[in-house]
């Protein structure tokens, strides 16, 4: 239970860095720590097989593409869907 809730805070701090990545900051000597994802932007019309996630994912795995992972509660309220 312990490593879950631990890997739950690890995928959410990743899945809002991702989130947040791109917004631009209104500082020119900024200078961004984590780089920006690569890949693609799934389609929300025409989602990829398997997790949704897996084109820009840096976690992902063979199994990725093919299988969409369910979801699990890692807490109360909180619910993960990867295979990590």
């Amino acid at each position: 239970m312990i490593f879950g809730l631990f890997m739950a805070v690890i995928d959410l701090k990743y899945k809002i860095r991702v989130c947040y990545a791109p917004v631009p900051v209104p500082d020119p000597q900024y200078k961004r720590t984590h780089p920006i994802p690569k890949g693609e932007i799934p389609s929300p019309i025409n989602p990829p097989p398997g997790c949704r996630f897996h084109p820009r994912c840096a976690s992902v795995k063979s199994m990725c593409s093919i299988h969409e992972p369910e979801l699990v509660e890692v807490r109360s309220g909180h619910w993960v869907a990867c295979f990590e």
